[in-house]
C-alpha cells in the first residue's frame, strides 16, 4: 500500500517508508535510507519530515552517534516551513530552537513566544506545557513576567491536548 502510495507521489507516504527503514519494519533497517526517504517526503512539502529533519539539522556540529547534523540554517528553514503549514510538532520546535539561542534579544523571544503560542493553537500538548511552566518562571522568553492565570490556562490546554491529540484550537486567540 505505501509503494502504490509512493508511486502516486504522496509525501506521508515517503515520510513513512523511512520510518519503515529506520525500524526494519517489513524492510531491512538502514538509516541512511531512513534519512534519503524522509529526504524526498520534506522536498515534497510533508510537514512532519520537515519537521523531523529540520530538528535533525538544527545543530551548530555534526554529532550522528546522537542523531543530529550541524546545518542549522537548513534545519530551521525546514522547521519555517513545517510550522507555516500549520504542524505543532514542527511549530513547538522552531519556537524551542528560537528562544533557546544563547545571545536573544527581545524580538527574537517575542517571536519565539508566538510560535509556541501557535503551536498551541496547531495541536502540540509540548507547547502547552512548555509554556505553562514557561509562565510560572520569571524567563526571558515571557518578558520576565510571572503570570499564574496564564500559567493554569496553559495547563489546562496541555491536558486537553493529551487526552485529544486531534484536537485543534484555531480561535485560541
Amino acid at each position: 500500500i505505501v509503494e502504490s502510495l509512493m508511486k502516486q507521489g504522496v509525501p506521508a507516504a515517503f515520510d513513512k517508508m523511512g520510518t519503515y527503514h529506520q525500524s526494519g519494519i517489513g524492510v531491512k533497517g538502514d538509516t541512511s535510507r531512513a534519512y534519503g526517504f524522509w529526504q524526498l517526503a520534506a522536498d515534497m512539502g510533508s510537514p512532519y519530515a520537515q519537521a523531523f529533519l529540520g530538528e535533525k539539522l538544527d545543530a551548530t556540529y555534526d554529532n550522528p552517534s546522537q542523531g543530529f547534523w550541524g546545518n542549522e540554517k537548513v534545519g530551521l528553514k525546514m522547521l519555517e516551513c513545517s510550522y507555516a503549514q500549520a504542524n505543532g510538532d514542527g511549530a513547538f520546535k522552531l519556537g524551542m530552537s528560537l528562544g533557546l539561542m544563547p545571545g536573544q534579544t527581545a524580538p527574537y523571544y517575542a517571536r519565539a513566544l508566538n510560535i509556541l503560542h501557535d503551536a498551541v493553537k496547531f495541536g502540540s500538548s509540548q507547547s502547552a506545557g512548555y509554556l505553562s511552566a514557561t509562565f510560572r518562571d520569571a524567563e526571558p522568553l515571557n518578558g520576565h513576567r510571572i503570570d499564574p492565570a496564564r500559567a493554569d490556562r496553559y495547563h489546562e490546554l496541555r491536558a486537553a491536548l493529551e487526552r485529544n491529540p486531534d484536537l485543534r484550537l484555531p480561535n485560541l486567540d
